[in-house]
């Protein structure tokens, strides 16, 4: 009798091993059937294959082999790129980024995960150093403008503030990637609007300069463009620019490595942009300044923003380092819109076995949980006549899209805002409204979109205010009028009379 209870609880843990097993391995699939769907150039999303079994050995399924192909090409070419990064020296170096505020930064988790232990992939973790605010070891939590990916646990972070800035890293285990010096740039009024060489007769980006004295080359870092802000119509894209230090030695011995392919390049570019300009200096080389700086740029990867605090100061007081603007660039773009997304479940035959419409909010139950919306965020603000006033859109949508901004159904525009206000209103590069000097006619109610989806509305009332000049010369000869009239009726009301006993 006992024998047959352990035999049936044996027999108990097996099923419950294996159907444990069979939903890691079906969550695990979930999670590589979009990189999958692009290996065999399917439509993302649009097909999903039944004719796996989580219990099969991958030998006996192509699918599987497949599957299994893609990821360990993926786990071993990032080994190679990270022996590569590392060197001879075996040693990890932080990479330094500079940030406009209230842009959009996205942080990568540098460590390879094989195949093997891809479950565990959900544990890795972020974290945050800010010498400033005494935080240390922090463990990065999801908020309202700060999202980890759970396909690749990359850190996004939107509308990032100046308290934001220091280092980043990610950890699995006892595993740690490269961290990341994140340096926020709060001059927001320094930011110079800059346009393609496709628009001739408009600002374009800085040149790249050289500065000899300390052998160093000064160029732009961008960004990746942005996302078309509106569809079916002419919208716009950004980029951002930010002024980059590197040694102009490792860039000659790398271009010496790689038989001189990338000086080819950047050749070509500067033929096409304005020529290189050479900076001189009439200050005589200080040796220990340039051992500082061969040190900063050693440590980061032979690249460093202008305006790290890791620079020393005779580098970030050089002219053309000092003076030198982060740069937004922008362009027109037009996309078409998207006239549904539809997700179907097929079988091994094509059939189509479920369907749902995303863009109508039904989604499938092999999707999972969608994302949320973000909220509508309204508020009201109250500004007094003839002063100055800026408008910041209140809400996010977790994308880097450009905002527009409307009153009622008219979209506003920059430009024309500019002409007809002469000046007094405009938009700047950060797409915040500025008033020079409100107006009564301002009041009204704007409303912040992003991607043609509302992300914010902002009520704008203006109010007067009457100030009441005292003259006290006035008040104090008013006083004493009151005063001479009081007391001359005093003296007719009292003075005159007779007093009478009564016996």
């Amino acid at each position: 009798m006992q024998l047959r209870l352990l035999l049936y609880f044996y027999y108990l843990l097996i099923i419950g091993l294996k159907f444990t097993i069979g939903i890691d391995l079906w969550n695990k699939y979930n999670k590589l059937h979009k990189k999958f769907s692009k290996m065999l150039n399917k439509q993302q999303g649009s097909e999903l294959l039944f004719n796996i079994n989580e219990y099969e050995y991958p030998r006996a399924n192509e699918t599987l082999r497949n599957i299994h192909k893609e990821l360990w090409q993926e786990y071993y070419t990032c080994l190679r790129k990270t022996y590569n990064e590392i060197g001879s020296e075996k040693t990890m170096y932080p990479i330094a980024l500079q940030i406009l505020e209230g842009t959009f930064v996205k942080l990568k988790c540098q460590i390879c995960i094989s195949p093997i232990e891809i479950y565990i992939s959900d544990n890795i973790e972020w974290y945050f150093n800010n010498a400033i605010n005494n935080e240390t070891n922090k463990l990065i939590q999801e908020s309202d403008n700060k999202f980890i990916s759970p396909e690749d646990r990359t850190l996004m972070i939107y509308n990032i503030k100046s308290e934001q800035a220091g280092q980043y890293w990610c950890k699995l285990k006892d595993m740690l990637s490269v961290s990341y010096y994140v340096s926020i740039d709060t001059d927001l009024k320094g930011v110079k609007t800059v346009y393609p060489l496709t628009a001739p007769n408009m600002p374009h980006a800085a040149a790249q300069m050289i500065v000899t004295e300390y052998n160093l080359n000064i160029h732009t870092t961008w960004t990746k463009w942005s996302p078309c802000s509106r569809c079916n119509v002419v919208g716009k894209k950004v980029r951002y620019g930010y002024c980059t230090i590197s040694s102009r030695e490792n860039l000659i011995k790398k271009n010496i490595i790689t038989g001189n392919k990338q000086l080819q390049e950047h050749k070509r570019q500067n033929d096409q942009n304005e020529p290189t300009k050479i900076a001189t200096q009439n200050q005589t080389i200080n040796e220990s300044v340039n051992k500082k700086i061969r040190m900063v740029l050693r440590v980061f990867r032979n690249k460093v923003p202008c305006k790290s605090k890791y620079l020393p100061k005779e580098v970030l007081n050089i002219p053309e380092i000092k003076h030198r603007k982060t740069e937004m660039m922008m362009r027109y773009c037009k996309i078409m819109c998207k006239q549904g997304n539809i997700f179907e479940v097929r079988d091994k035959n094509g059939n189509v076995l479920e369907s749902a419409n995303n863009s109508a909010g039904v989604y499938s139950m092999v999707q999972g949980m969608p994302a949320l919306s973000p909220p509508i965020i309204r508020t009201t603000v109250y500004q007094k006549y003839n002063e100055k006033a800026i408008l910041i859109c209140p809400g996010i949508s977790n994308t880097d899209t450009p905002i527009n901004w409307k009153i009622d159904n008219k979209v506003l525009n920059p430009f024309v805002l500019k002409d007809q206000s002469a000046g007094r209103v405009f938009i700047n590069a950060q797409m915040h409204i500025i008033f020079k000097s409100l107006k009564f006619e301002d009041t009204n109610i704007y409303s912040c979109w992003q991607k043609d989806e509302i992300m914010g509305v902002i009520k704008l009332n203006v109010t007067g205010e009457i100030e009441l000049q005292t003259n006290y010369s006035i008040i104090m000869i008013g006083g004493m009028l009151i005063i001479i009239v009081f007391i001359t009726v005093f003296w007719r009301a009292f003075v005159g009379r007779k007093r009478y006993t009564i016996h």
